[in-house]
């Protein structure tokens, strides 16, 4: 009888596409398809911090890991997140099988988007030549960070002032899913 040793690995993940803010779950799953038992089996992930001996497996057994990822962030654009897991065992001649590896990969969707409010004071006017000064408060509203820097254009000002984005929200130079900024100009 030969000796046949063999590994395979399989590596499942949640279905995207994933949207900022979500956690990917991974299962690897390995199995013994070879004729000979295999001991000190390791299943490793880097990006999910694992690197486990999962002991013995007899010819045809099965051994799976579970982990996740996350949350989704900005660091994970453009997309997609890639994944890759691998296992290796010794044979009972001392060789090692493997490591025979396997992959994931899952979409990222990104929303960048703006909402924009335009307010007047005064809201309505009186006398020709009246100062009208605008506030335009500008929301992100979409799902990732936006780098600056905000602008307005107006037709009825030329002269629209935005701060800074290193003085917005958290202070962390973008306009992040939620924070708003407030314009201001006049005619």
């Amino acid at each position: 009888v030969t000796d046949f040793p063999s590994l395979t690995i399989v590596k499942t993940g949640s279905a995207g596409p994933l949207t900022m803010g979500d956690t990917v779950y991974y299962t690897v799953t390995v199995r013994n398809t070879g004729n000979v038992t295999l001991t000190n089996v390791i299943i490793a992930d880097p990006k999910l911090g694992i690197s486990e001996n999962v002991g013995v497996l007899t010819v045809g057994q099965i051994a799976a890991l579970t982990g996740r990822y996350g949350p989704v962030s900005e660091n994970d654009l453009p997309g997609p997140i890639r994944n890759t897991a691998s296992a290796s065992g010794m044979t009972p001649l001392h060789t090692t099988i493997g490591p025979v590896t396997a992959s994931y990969a899952v979409s990222v969707t990104t929303f960048p988007a703006l909402m924009l409010v335009k307010m007047a004071t005064p809201s309505s006017y009186d006398t020709a030549g009246q100062k009208i000064t605008y506030a335009y408060a500008v929301t992100n509203s979409g799902n990732v960070w936006l780098a600056g820097p905000v602008t307005i254009a107006d037709d009825k000002t030329a002269d629209a002032d935005c701060p800074s984005l290193d003085a917005a929200g958290n202070l962390n130079g973008f306009l992040d899913p939620g924070e708003s900024v407030t314009c201001t100009g006049g005619y």
